[in-house]
Parts: structure tokens; sequence; C-alpha cells
């Protein structure tokens, strides 16, 4: 799993590193042609500066552009077209969206210093004809409208009702939409049928919601857990460990027709060592 104590063995390991550092920094060459799309400097510095990089202005917002999404998006498009065609085109979207979708977030959670909210706004704006371009050209917009409606009306949802183990489940399903999303546009992009395209989104879903309990149990042991949080709301840490092996083997034998490299890295996102992320998470409390 990146940035945690891995399940892979060693050897594929390193070889998942290595190749998720070389798209980190391919990332940015898909960064540069969204922002060359951009009319003006100015309008192209505050979307770098709040969409592409980490800053005082969205403080809970880590290395960007965020690096999981758009493997998960590469794997899954060239497993159906390896000569890659259209691949830039798909993560120029999946990075754009990525980051729309994770400062509107930032933004409905009131996880924006004040005094840049405006900007945030405007920043989340600017990237939307870039999504959209993209969305047209890989002729995918009416999908997408489909699949996001969900994703969009799951904040409404916390606030109307009482969190519960049922009611943080169904939302984790809603919220996941995204990556699901992500994976079924590069399936149609790659020329995938309906069959192949409901794989890639079931995929797409399970590497989200492990990731996103991942971050919940890790702020529940830290003491920072908000009310909507696995931690909390999961019966006990075994439920919680029994939820990312279900969503681990759900990885694993959905990537089965993909060729060994191509499920090794998507399996990769998801292979946490579970002991050793435990004791690393008791260790850092002491």
């Amino acid at each position: 799993m990146l940035y945690r104590p891995s399940g892979l063995p060693p050897d594929r390991q390193e070889t998942f590193e290595r190749h998720a550092a070389d798209r980190r920094k391919r990332l940015l060459d898909h960064v540069e042609a969204l922002l060359t799309e951009l009319e003006s400097n100015a309008a192209g510095g505050l979307v770098y500066e709040l969409a592409f990089k980490p800053g005082e202005a969205l403080p809970k917002r880590s290395e960007r552009p965020k690096l999981d999404s758009a493997l998960l998006a590469e794997e899954v498009y060239r497993h159906h077209d390896p000569e890659g065609e259209r691949l830039n085109t798909v993560l120029e979207f999946t990075v754009a969206i990525q980051e729309y979708f994770d400062m509107l977030d930032d933004l409905v959670d009131g996880d924006v210093r004040e005094d840049r909210r405006g900007e945030v706004v405007l920043a989340t704006q600017l990237l939307l004809p870039l999504v959209v371009r993209r969305l047209d050209r890989l002729d995918v917009t009416a999908y997408w409208c489909d699949g996001t409606m969900r994703l969009l009306e799951a904040p409404l949802e916390e606030v109307r009702i009482e969190p519960t183990d049922a009611a943080y489940r169904e939302g984790l399903d809603a919220q996941a939409a995204l990556y699901g999303v992500t994976a079924g546009i590069a399936a149609l992009a790659g020329g995938g049928d309906e069959v192949a395209v409901e794989r890639a989104e079931t995929v797409g879903e399970a590497i989200y919601q492990h990731t996103q309990v991942v971050l919940d149990y890790e702020q529940f042991l830290a003491g920072h857990a908000e009310r909507w949080n696995a931690g909390v709301l999961f019966d006990d840490e075994t439920a919680v460990l029994a939820f990312l092996r279900d969503r681990r083997e759900t990885v694993s034998r959905l990537v089965e027709p993909y060729d060994d490299a191509r499920a090794a890295r998507l399996e990769g996102l998801v292979a946490l060592d579970v002991d050793a992320w435990l004791d690393g998470l008791d260790a850092s409390k002491t």
C-alpha cells in the first residue's frame, strides 16, 4: 500500500514503489497540460497552488497531485488498450476530478482556512471546464453524470441522519463512486464492454473504501475521529480488519483477468501489512 507497511513480498513491493515513483513524476506533465488551457497566469497559478500542491489554505491535504487514483486509472485503461492511445486524456481527467472533489469535500467539511475560502471555490470552478473538455473528448459525459450523482448527494445524508454502522457503510459506498466512475471511464475509454466497466467500477470502489477506512482508523486511534468514522461506528477492531480484508480480497479476485504486472500494481494499492500498521500506530501513541 502507498505510504504504509506493505503486505507484498519485498521484491514485488520494491517494483511497485519504483513504478509509483515514476508515475508520480509523470503526473506533473498532466498537471501542466491542464494548466496551459487556463487563459491567464493568475488563474493557472491559483489552481496550481490550491489543487496541485499542499499548502496552508487546505491544511489537511498532503502530497499532491494524488497518486492512487491515477495508478488505478492507468492500469484499468492499459488492460483494455495497451497502446495507450487516449491514456493522457484519461489521466488528465483523473488528476483534475480527484482534486476537484477533494477540494469540494474540504469546503463542505470546513477544512479550509477561512480567509482563503473564496479562492478555493474559484479554483474548483476553474477546474470544471478542464474536466468537461476531457469528458467530451472521451465521449463519457452521460456516464459520468449518472455515476457521480450519488457521490454528490452523499454529504446531504450526513447532515440529515444520525451516524450508525449501516449508515456509514451506505455513505462510504456512495463516496466510493469517485474511484468507481474513474475506473469505469478508464475502461470505457480503452474500449471495455459493459462487463469490463462493471468490473473496473467495483475494483475502484473497493480501493477507495479500503483507503478510507484505513484513514478513519488511524484518526480514531490518534484520538481525532469525528462522528462519521469507521473506528467509532464499527463494532470493534475485528470488524474494521474484516472490512479491510474483504476489500483486499475483492480487488485480488476482480483483477485476475489482468496480466500479472497490472494485477500486482492494483493489488499493491490495498496490500496493507495489518500487523505492522497497527504496531506502528500503537508506537506513535507512546
